[in-house]
């Protein structure tokens, strides 16, 4: 199917150098997204690496740099920018130093002063659970962004519209930086202009639909340093695929947008109920699988005590007891890369079965 694709890709171009242009962009793209973009799952991750810019080196300054650290932690680590506006989160944050394991200053090459802040992944979930805050067991997405600047604007004013564009593109890098999600522009070959000029005029929202569907994303995000006259703005706005309609800052369409793509993977526990399962692993061969296997399990942050109750063959059936209901422990092993669920062996409610299949 795909060397059907790439021959009759092969078909429209003059050239065999414009094809191979073309063939090799499209796949680096699909190579980056593969491997750089992942299906890593950021709410298990063991440790948190959060990098901040820093006014000076000033104990206020670093002090500041920590609290917005942890925020943007806690967004990343709930999936959504909403709960930043309960009275339990905002009293967390004026604790954050609480929560940080270690920070060190550094200063690159321009004079700009960073602080690199780590967090422990248990602790931060553990603090989520017990206050009843919601934790995003999504894996990690890229989002295509499109920037009508980079491809065509007026013939006035050239010169400046290019640099507004540069200035926006680096403003997204910023904000996205911290964030669990990366974007991608769309290489714009001759498919990508064939679909625009055919389904743009009629329909910008079916443009952006098809393109994304090109590069295997659910979502994406068009932003603007023009209004619809082609008249220069002083703050971009932009529209997504979650609220195509009316044009917002960029600020708050990006925030909407990560909301509503991680708003159904998000799990809230209830730490008042505890519950205990017999699950079963197969696919452990050797020892130090068996360790590794123990101590993923074990670190799940709903996870109370685990215990070994059978070993078979390859098999190893543990006996779990944790904080809320078995529905709560099936959404965290089913988001962890490392398991897959097999068919119920038994009649028993409370017995899971998984195959180790280690990291992908």
């Amino acid at each position: 199917m795909i060397l059907a694709y790439f021959i009759n890709l092969y078909g429209q171009f003059s050239s065999l150098f414009e094809f191979m242009k073309t063939f090799l962009s499209i796949l680096l793209t699909f190579l980056c997204c593969e491997y750089t973009f992942g299906d890593e799952v950021y709410a298990f991750q063991d440790n948190y690496s959060i990098n901040i810019n820093l006014e000076s080196s000033a104990k206020d300054s670093i002090n500041e740099a920590m609290k917005e650290a942890f925020e943007v932690l806690i967004v990343n680590v709930s999936g959504s920018s909403d709960i930043l506006k309960r009275d339990e989160v905002r009293k967390i944050l004026s604790q954050s130093e609480k929560y940080v394991n270690e920070y060190k200053i550094e200063t690159k090459e321009n004079d700009e002063i960073i602080g690199v802040f780590s967090f422990d992944g248990r602790n931060v979930r553990q603090l989520l659970f017990n206050k009843g805050l919601p934790l995003w067991v999504g894996k990690r997405k890229s989002l295509l962004v499109f920037l009508p600047c980079r491809h065509r604007f007026s013939t006035q004013e050239v010169k400046s519209v290019s640099e507004l564009c540069l200035n926006l593109l680096a403003d997204l890098e910023s904000k996205f930086s911290n964030r669990v999600i990366t974007f991608f522009e769309p290489i714009m070959d001759s498919i990508d202009i064939e679909v625009m000029e055919l389904l743009q005029p009629k329909s910008n929202i079916a443009f952006l639909n098809r393109l994304s569907k090109r590069y295997g994303v659910d979502s994406w995000l068009e932003c603007f340093i023009q209004d619809e006259f082609g008249l220069l703005i002083e703050e971009a706005n932009c529209i997504s695929s979650e609220f195509p309609k009316n044009r917002v800052n960029m600020e708050k369409s990006i925030t909407s947008l990560l909301n509503e793509m991680n708003k159904n993977y998000q799990l809230v526990i209830d730490p008042t109920i505890n519950s205990r399962v017999l699950l079963s692993v197969s696919g452990i061969n050797n020892y130090n699988l068996f360790k590794l296997v123990e101590r993923i399990i074990k670190s799940q942050a709903i996870v109370k005590d685990s215990n070994i109750k059978k070993i078979k063959d390859s098999e190893v059936t543990f006996e779990v007891d944790f904080m809320g209901e078995l529905s709560d422990l099936e959404k965290i092993m089913s988001a962890n890369n490392s398991f897959l669920r097999q068919p119920e062996e038994s009649s028993e409610q409370k017995y899971l079965y998984y195959s180790f299949i280690g990291k992908r």
